[in-house]
């Protein structure tokens, strides 16, 4: 079987999800007092971003993977990188989270969801190979310290610990911004992910976002 062409990720079940270190650095959130996402840093990466409130993690960590293709990768904490990479914990619980790829407006984008809680991460620059895998099993972290390669494209993982993978090719020295929404629906997160004014009818629960640009 050519994992490239097999659109659900191998290796269910998971290796156990677990949280990240407790040793924080410090908290962040947005300016403006609308904002309902929060989110931590430690040992130089975002580790738990909190929505609708301060007490509700829904990711592990947020962070980046370099390699040259052929020699090395290395993690963000450690080194720069182009390959974003998120485990989603949604809703405090690592287990039973479902992910998949999806295209909307020229935008490619990377979902994630659990008891009716959306998570989308994507990039202004596109990501040129995207793939959501099982922790420990098909995630991009497997896929790159195998090669130093991104070797899978997996469309979707259910009901699991998955980790969400997106490849970024900058566009010479011009930043790029890497967007994590979450809402209440599908539609109104992947909105809030492209940076959109919403459009949605009045009764559709709000998404909020946390974007960075590197």
């Amino acid at each position: 079987m050519n994992p490239t062409q097999n659109p659900v990720a191998l290796g269910a079940p998971e290796i156990e999800p677990r949280w990240t270190s407790s040793a924080k650095e410090g908290p962040g959130t947005a300016y403006h007092t609308s904002c309902r996402v929060w989110f931590t840093l430690s040992h130089g990466i975002v580790n738990e971003i909190y929505y609708p409130c301060v007490d509700e993690p829904n990711t592990r960590d947020f962070q980046f993977l370099i390699t040259d293709g052929e020699t090395f990768c290395h993690e963000e904490k450690r080194d720069l990188d182009h390959y974003a990479l998120l485990a989603p914990h949604i809703a405090r619980q690592g287990a039973g989270n479902s992910g998949w790829g999806s295209e909307t407006g020229g935008h490619n984008l990377l979902n994630a969801e659990r008891k009716g809680v959306h998570l989308v991460m994507g990039c202004s620059e596109r990501f040129s190979q995207r793939s959501v895998g099982f922790v420990g099993a098909s995630d991009g972290w497997q896929d790159l310290t195998n090669n130093f390669r991104m070797d899978w494209e997996f469309r979707a993982a259910g009901h699991g610990n998955i980790a969400l993978t997106g490849e970024i090719v900058p566009q010479g020295e011009e930043p790029f911004t890497v967007a994590i929404a979450l809402g209440k629906s599908c539609i109104a997160t992947i909105t809030m992910a492209m940076g959109r004014r919403m459009t949605a009818a009045p009764s559709m629960e709000p998404a909020s976002a946390v974007r960075g640009r590197f």
